[in-house]
């Protein structure tokens, strides 16, 4: 078939899904808006999981100028969206969801900025070299391909580095109350969105802010939760932005008549972009499962966290009730500026604990917690007023000599004598009590008992009993039998409990349900929230001293292993016993946990690639291995009798790998070298197997091991303690601790 005739089928085939008067005026029924509109509403989903999805082409596309002000243009890049969403021949599905809908508008419009950067206004205009260029480009960042960074100094750089134009400059010395970052970008030529992503550029919007903003201004990008704009994409991200791009082209292949303003017979090279894609890109995904050491730190300070900061609720009703007074006494002003004067009189005290680890805070504010803006100058300055003022010289004096309200001069010398006035951060209740503690509080809950997150947030007030044998916990068990179960849980999962109940009772009287993980707002006209865990764990763990959140997944089955693990590990559960705990409907999805928990990315379990190190090594200083039991044997089949010190180390490393995989062998570390106890085919030999248990590998020593076929015996072994990996000393650990104390 030619190209024309494709083309010509391709378009009626459209034709018969739209009411077609003209390329300006296609009508469809997904289309709830006018095809001229700027502002666009789509309905997705089918029946009644359909829904309104709203978006604008209001979109920056070059300096001063907006994707609205080019007619053809923004034509051709509508035809774009709305023949995605239907039936076509230019790809295999029409898009089906805003994400991905929203995601497409944002490779047309990088597509366009692109070549714009590049000289070329028209991206028809485009060569094929330019479109592999760009595909080629899409494993590195938007801002370092649309050099972002070069593009602001050399603006910066014209206006004499002069940026107050772009403040109101109601204040004295060109600083003002505001300073319009988007109206700056617009000038440039850079979305508002775009340049948010990333946390060089953020530091570059909270520099100017504090160079043209007044001291009052709250307002910043918070750099440190963003991504660097050197960082490149992964493989995965890379291939759907590619994926998006060929759609492009492909559509602009086949209805040139509607998208004339994009190349239309231009397709990258798929062999140059997927060799690029897998030299340059970042593999996919996080470092699979979190480490155990940084997960059991990560439950010690949540129940750390849990512990100290209790007692917020106590201090949250002291304060709302004087606020609410307040409220009452001043009926005319709005609850936020009433807020405001409230924590100026009253801030929250909470005192540190040394023991615990953490300082003494001081909450400013009901809502969220910010960085503390003040600057070294500010500081000079509060210094210098407060020394004047203890002169003798009137506040009204001073003030008239600053250029400032008497007011300001009192706030100023009240910020001077404030013993936290050098803290990092204006600390907020709400981040505190609401983010910070539900994160902790959900962390420790699904591990002691190792439900899913979605099982745990759907806990209600009321869930906890006590009887004779202790306390339990009403949850629903999602994915396999879906129904409401009870589980035994410990002293801290009853307080955790007990907190939720007293953090959501104001937001559960408002919504009129009985949900725990909800929390009310405390001085705006917003009355309830849900919480998210995603939302809201980077804060808390980088709050708690976590670092490296963004490396690894924190999803609900790590909590789920981790309790396998320890449940097993440490203190000896046995297999059906912890799939009772877990659900599980089949043995088989249990030993899958276990399975994992030896996986090489988890520090507490021994690399395979290190493993057949440490084999090696045996073979090439001691010659072998033992011969008295069947597993040295067969590794002693496997050593080289190469000459050659790099070609014997090669094949040795082959072979162990050939068995290791052969047998599907499971190692340990014991005290005189290595168990395979829990290899699936030999665990009938192991002296400490009984039933469905594992080889007591925490147990291991000479004696207790003395015989056991399933021991191999390392020369100059140097045993590694792993104990601060475990959770094996109850005076040392805050979560066996936890475990122990059931009442």
């Amino acid at each position: 078939m030619s190209a024309a005739l494709a083309r010509s089928k391709a378009l009626a085939k459209v034709e018969r899904q739209f009411v077609l008067l003209d390329e300006y005026s296609p009508k469809h029924s997904r289309l709830l808006s006018d095809f001229n509109d700027n502002e666009w509403k789509l309905l997705l989903g089918d029946g009644e999981a359909s829904y309104e999805y709203e978006f604008s082409f209001d979109q920056v596309i070059d300096a001063g100028l907006s994707l609205t002000d080019e007619k053809e243009l923004l034509k051709s890049v509508k035809w774009l969206v709305l023949l995605s969403i239907v039936d076509t021949d230019a790809a295999k599905s029409p898009l089906g969801n805003e994400t991905s809908i929203r995601k497409y508008l944002d490779l047309i419009l990088y597509f366009v900025r692109y070549m714009r950067v590049k000289g070329i206004r028209k991206p028809s205009y485009a060569p094929l070299t330019m479109v592999q260029e760009f595909a080629e480009n899409l494993v590195y960042s938007i801002g370092a391909n649309l050099n972002y960074i070069k593009r602001f100094n050399d603006f910066s750089h014209d206006k004499g580095h002069d940026l107050s134009e772009y403040c109101d400059k109601e204040m004295a010395n060109n600083v003002g109350r505001f300073f319009d970052i988007s109206k700056m970008l617009l000038d440039i030529g850079i979305a508002t969105s775009s340049w948010s992503s990333f946390y060089e550029l953020a530091d570059i919007s909270d520099s100017l802010r504090k160079q043209y903003e007044d001291n009052n201004s709250k307002t910043t990008e918070h750099s440190g939760k963003k991504k660097s704009i050197h960082k490149v994409s992964t493989v995965g991200s890379t291939q759907k932005s590619i994926s998006f791009l060929n759609r492009m082209l492909k559509t602009a292949k086949y209805f040139p008549e509607l998208v004339p303003m994009f190349p239309s017979d231009l397709l990258p090279s798929p062999k140059k972009v997927r060799k690029t894609t897998q030299n340059k890109a970042r593999k996919d995904g996080k470092t699979k499962d979190v480490p155990f050491i940084v997960m059991k730190e990560t439950l010690e300070r949540s129940i750390k966290y849990i512990i100290h900061f209790s007692q917020l609720t106590a201090l949250r009703d002291k304060s709302l009730k004087e606020f609410e007074e307040l409220v009452e006494a001043k009926p005319n002003r709005k609850r936020s500026e009433l807020a405001k004067e409230h924590f100026r009189k009253n801030p929250i005290f909470l005192k540190g604990d040394e023991e615990l680890g953490f300082p003494d805070i001081k909450i400013t504010n009901f809502d969220r917690t910010a960085k503390n803006k003040a600057t070294d100058e500010d500081k000079a300055k509060w210094a210098r007023v407060a020394e004047l003022n203890a002169n003798g010289e009137s506040m009204a004096a001073i003030a008239k000599k600053e250029g400032v309200a008497k007011g300001t001069i009192s706030k100023w010398i009240a910020q001077h004598h404030d013993p936290y006035r050098d803290e990092e951060f204006n600390y907020g209740l709400s981040t505190l009590l609401h983010n910070h503690m539900l994160v902790a509080i959900e962390m420790v809950i699904c591990f002691l008992t190792a439900r899913r997150s979605i099982e745990v947030n759907k806990l209600e007030a009321g869930c906890i009993s006590t009887t004779e044998s202790g306390h339990w916990i009403e949850m629903y068990v999602a994915k396999t039998y879906q129904v409401h179960d009870h589980f035994p849980a410990t002293n801290l999962v009853k307080i955790c409990i007990e907190l939720l109940e007293s953090i959501s009772l104001p937001a559960r009287k408002e919504t009129g349900n009985n949900l725990l993980f909800q929390y009310p707002s405390f001085s705006g006209d917003k009355k309830s929230s849900k919480y998210l865990f995603k939302e809201c764990r980077a804060g808390f763990l980088e709050f708690v001293g976590i670092q490296g959140d963004h490396s690894w997944d924190w999803s609900e089955h790590q909590f789920r292993r981790f309790f396998a693990g320890t449940f097993v590990n440490h203190y000896g559960g046995s297999v059906d016993a912890l799939k009772y705990h877990l659900r599980h409907t089949d043995i088989a999805m249990t030993f899958e946990y276990l399975n994992k928990l030896t996986d090489g990315d988890n520090l507490d379990t021994l690399q395979s690639e290190a493993m057949m190190e440490v084999l090696d090594q045996q073979a090439q200083t001691s010659g072998g291995f033992s011969e008295d039991t069947e597993v040295g044997r067969k590794f002693n089949e496997c050593v080289s009798q190469a000459v050659g010190i790099s070609e014997k180390r090669a094949q040795n490393l082959k072979r162990f790998n050939k068995l290791v995989k052969q047998d599907d062998i499971v190692f340990e570390m014991i005290e005189e070298g290595l168990c395979v106890g829990n290899t699936p085919s030999y665990r009938e030999r192991s002296k400490c197997i009984t039933g469905d248990g594992l080889a007591q590998t925490i147990k291991a020593n000479c004696e207790f091991c003395k015989g056991c076929p399933n021991k191999i015996l390392l020369d100059n072994w140097e045993y590694k303690n792993i104990g601060e990996q475990c959770l094996m000393n109850p005076e040392e650990s805050n979560i066996l601790s936890a475990v122990l104390e059931n009442v």
